[in-house]
């Protein structure tokens, strides 16, 4: 639950600001998601809570639809998707992240590369809605604020239910939604994580300079800024001495704020 409200405060601070985040000459950003799809209708949520509602196409279109829609105004116009996330939660399993070191000895993975996302959001973005742009926003993490679409984000490690350790075997890359292992208890889409590889992201001023998308330089250092302030959350059972190594090792890797 506090994971979940911390990481829904760090992405509010971007979604309060992505209208000024852009150039208007540039962009025009109409929002979206399931909130305003359903205008919060009572109906639609109780039943996109059930476990039933992971397994429909549909659903999953209704439940995981990105924050916004963007118009780039230049030519050639294009229209993209846009997903806002936020992580202020590192890893903190060192027996997990030996295991992604080990399936993946060429990436020179550190602990701040390791992201994670909800799986069935993962797996709606990456099937379901082409021409999605993943804006995120790591606390832990040297780039601070980034963006990627969502095909170029390298997925390291997810959790299925087949237990399948080929990428190639991969039930996303398949196109098949996973069914009924869902955490009941849990915020957010209540199903196991993704993690995914920040290093697969660019800046978000390199990412938008791409696409011959201007930013506001002043609002990005400011969202950056207060992204770095609110520091890293450890769950509660967290041991010290762990929380102390993690602390270290990022600072290590670039993060001095912490």
């Amino acid at each position: 639950m506090k994971s979940f409200n911390q990481r829904y405060g760090l992405s509010d601070i971007i979604v309060k600001n992505v209208g000024e985040l852009f150039n208007p000459e540039d962009v025009e950003i109409v929002p979206f998601g399931f909130e305003n799809i359903t205008n919060e209708n009572k109906f639609f949520s109780d039943y996109i809570k059930t476990t039933e509602s992971n397994t429909s196409y549909s659903s999953m279109l209704v439940k995981f639809a990105p924050d916004f829609i963007m118009l780039k105004k230049s030519k050639p116009q294009e229209i993209y998707f846009l997903e806002i996330k936020a992580s202020k939660t590192p890893l903190r399993f060192y027996s997990r992240f030996n295991e992604l070191q080990s399936a993946y000895p060429r990436r020179n993975l550190k602990l701040s590369d390791i992201g994670d996302i909800a799986r069935e959001a993962w797996n709606a973005y990456y099937n379901l809605f082409p021409n999605t742009i993943i804006i995120d926003g790591c606390s832990y993490n040297p780039k601070v604020l980034m963006a990627q679409f969502v095909d170029k984000i390298e997925c390291l490690m997810c959790r299925n239910p087949l237990r399948l350790q080929a990428c190639a075997n991969c039930p996303v890359k398949a196109r098949k939604f996973f069914d009924f292992e869902v955490n009941g208890t849990a915020c957010g889409s209540g199903t196991p994580h993704t993690n995914i590889n920040y290093s697969s992201f660019d800046y978000i001023e390199d990412f938008f300079d791409k696409l011959n998308i201007r930013l506001n330089t002043d609002i990005v250092e400011n969202i950056k800024l207060k992204i770095k302030n609110s520091g890293v959350y450890f769950p509660e059972n967290t041991d010290e001495q762990i929380k102390q190594k993690v602390l270290t090792d990022l600072r290590t890797e670039g993060c001095s704020w912490l």
